[in-house]
């Protein structure tokens, strides 16, 4: 089969857990959809568009699982789980609400305001390093995923946790930006990217390609 020439992919945030109600910073915590994101969490299959994704593939724990499984029999498609895509490890940070952050250390959320990407968590991963990873991994699951499709732009959505989202659209449309926290908050719940296969290895950032 020749190689895809466009890789349409359609990024969907999972439904919120109880910390992200209470803006706790959950980074790989395995945690379910509570009721109130439950209750918020729709894929309406008129509003996605006629594109119809191959499958749905999301990180391994309870929340993204739970929202892939809703977003398949939604869609009439399968969902695949992919460890390489869960949320960034926040370290210590895990568990701290933002304004813990705020208050205990002002400068490290100045700089989650102004330059998200340089934090490196303590005893954590750099945001820097798992949009990386993120990216990566995403690319090679949704490469695995096209393979034996016959369409030249085969679809696939991924379900991302609130900051894993944020760091790859930052990638996708080159705005750094969109990692702070006020804008992570209010960017979509779902939105289609059309992405050309020679772009691909130029947003794999450099330490994923060696």
């Amino acid at each position: 089969m020749a190689r895809a020439d466009v890789f349409r992919v359609l990024l969907i945030r999972s439904g919120a857990t109880s910390w992200d109600e209470t803006e706790h910073l959950s980074g790989q915590n395995d945690l379910p959809i509570c009721d109130e994101g439950l209750a918020r969490f729709s894929i309406n299959p008129e509003t996605v568009g006629s594109a119809k994704p191959r499958v749905v593939l999301s990180a391994d724990d309870q929340a993204s699982t739970q929202s892939a499984a809703m977003v398949a029999k939604a869609l009439g498609c399968k969902a695949k789980s992919c460890p390489g895509l869960r949320d960034v490890d926040l370290g210590l940070w895990q568990g701290l609400r933002m304004d813990d952050i705020r208050e205990r250390t002002p400068k490290i959320y100045k700089q989650w305001c102004d330059d998200p990407l340089s934090l490196n968590p303590p005893e954590g991963e750099s945001l820097r390093s798992a949009r990386g990873r993120l990216i990566d991994e995403m690319f090679r699951c949704i490469e695995k995923a096209a393979k034996g499709s016959k369409e030249p732009n085969p679809a696939v959505a991924v379900v991302l946790r609130p900051i894993a989202l944020a760091l790859v659209r930052s990638r996708l449309l080159d705005d750094p930006g969109l990692v702070c926290w006020s804008r992570m908050k209010a960017g979509p719940e779902f939105e289609w990217h059309l992405i050309p296969q020679q772009r691909v290895d130029s947003l794999r950032e450099p330490a994923a390609v060696s």
